[in-house]
């Protein structure tokens, strides 16, 4: 879990106003790694804020997948990343985002077998 930029700021002010970094590091519960980060980033950015993550759009469209598995419904799921031009992975994940179980339950026949002894 991350310090808020709150800790992060008071840390920093602390060394900058004279105190020692270990003291710091002791009051504020960071690790000196984690000081160190924050001075590099405040030296180069003048923030020592989370700066906001990339995060790039899913490759399948919820709906589309959600309207597929509900139009076939007993498809594997090796059909359906084929049909959407994707690793079954990709198609697991996907699956597993959506909340959605692909478990198939295997019926299995038993075969009564007789045995045939040769009376003597």
């Amino acid at each position: 879990m991350s310090h808020p930029e709150k800790i992060r700021i008071q840390a920093l002010k602390y060394v900058d106003n004279g105190g020692a970094i270990s003291d710091a590091l002791e009051i504020y519960g960071v690790s000196r790694s984690s000081f160190q980060r924050w001075r590099i980033m405040s030296n180069e950015t003048g923030s020592v804020a989370i700066p906001p993550r990339n995060t790039q759009p899913y490759k399948i469209d919820n709906e589309k997948l959600k309207s597929y598995i509900n139009d076939n419904p007993s498809a594997y799921i090796e059909e359906i990343a084929e049909h959407f031009k994707l690793s079954t992975g990709g198609i697991c994940e996907a699956l597993k985002r959506l909340k959605i179980s692909r478990k198939k339950k295997a019926c299995y026949m038993l075969k009564e077998t007789t045995k045939f002894v040769e009376l003597s």
